[in-house]
């Protein structure tokens, strides 16, 4: 197989992050940045078979799920869905289905704009021939390569008219996407300075992916449902827009709050140890760390914006027809 060098490598940094003991938010971050960084450059100078695609993402997919090296179908959440924004309620994961097929566009494109390549003049010369590529049949002498790259005219075609003229892999990738509807608590995402491991938790719990006792009571489980988790998660995601440092920290401490249950349920189930509700609701050193960050980060930016501002409106006011020097204090009479 052609491609197994690829699958090896990625199976082989895989295999050396099983021993590691870590979080969902931790293989996340592996393979975003390792296994998609891999695939992206082989992606960028060749076009990769649907098939291996597949396989790669499989693999990506286990890891992350399982902490295995072999494929599996346990997963919470679907991997179409982790690929979208943030904002649509993904991870904001590389798909990397759509992104190679997003390359193979890019290289169409620098076809039909550019003839300053060699193997671009070859192609020009020995298939298109003067012809208009974006109306000319695909040439069944070509080989599968050649053919791939013209038939992603269809991408470029279905492109909006501003990127026609200049695009990027990019550009394509985010223009395949397509639009999604957003969720209602976005807000609790962004600008959220939680730990990694807190914020994907969180993240599983908006999606009601935890194995809590509302899930449990919809499969028809007798359980003791005295919670409204949508009515408490109505109030959090309206409290939790915005940037100011009370939305912040709300965003912070709920999703630590989230975490810490949820470890704590863990811990019970599994473990047979249970703590105190004075133990579970005191912070541990990180999360106090992060907290008193976030603060003295908070109150010197808006310290800054405070200053900045009233040293513009004092400007403002000596450049008036008046000569003395007015304080922003003072009041102006009419």
């Amino acid at each position: 197989m052609q491609w197994q060098p690829l699958i090896d490598r990625i199976v082989a940094r895989i295999s050396s992050w099983t021993t590691r003991k870590l979080s969902y938010a931790g293989r996340v971050q592996l393979v975003q940045t390792i296994i998609f960084g891999i695939q992206s450059y082989w992606s960028q100078i060749f076009i990769i078979p649907a098939k291996v695609m597949s396989l790669i993402e499989s693999y990506c997919r286990s890891y992350i799920w399982a902490g295995a090296n072999t494929i599996t179908k346990r997963t919470l959440i679907a991997w179409d869905r982790m690929c979208l924004p943030i904002s649509d309620g993904g991870y904001n994961l590389l798909n990397i289905r759509i992104w190679n097929r997003a390359a193979i566009s890019k290289v169409y494109w620098d076809l039909a704009k550019k003839k300053d390549k060699m193997w671009m003049k070859w192609i020009h010369t020995y298939y298109i021939k003067s012809q208009s590529i974006m109306e000319m049949d695909i040439p069944q002498q070509a080989s599968w390569m050649v053919k791939t790259i013209i038939e992603a005219r269809g991408i470029i075609q279905q492109l909006p008219t501003a990127q026609l003229n200049q695009s990027s892999t990019k550009q394509i990738y985010l223009g395949m996407l397509g639009n999604h509807s957003r969720v209602t608590w976005r807000a609790l995402m962004f600008h959220n300075d939680a730990r990694p491991k807190a914020r994907f938790t969180m993240w599983m719990q908006c999606h009601g992916r935890l194995m809590t006792t509302d899930r449990l009571a919809k499969w028809g489980i007798q359980v003791n449902t005295n919670h409204d988790y949508a009515q408490k998660m109505a109030w959090i995601t309206t409290k939790a827009k915005g940037k100011s440092c009370a939305a912040r920290l709300l965003k912070m401490v709920y999703a630590e709050y989230v975490y810490g249950l949820w470890r704590e349920r863990n811990s019970r189930i599994f473990e047979g140890s249970s703590r105190t509700t004075e133990q579970v609701g005191l912070p541990d050193t990180g999360v106090k760390t992060v907290v008193v960050a976030v603060v003295v980060v908070t109150l010197t930016v808006t310290a800054s914006y405070i200053k900045r501002k009233r040293e513009e409106h004092y400007i403002c006011l000596q450049t008036k027809s008046t000569k003395i020097p007015i304080h922003v204090s003072s009041r102006v009479k009419s």
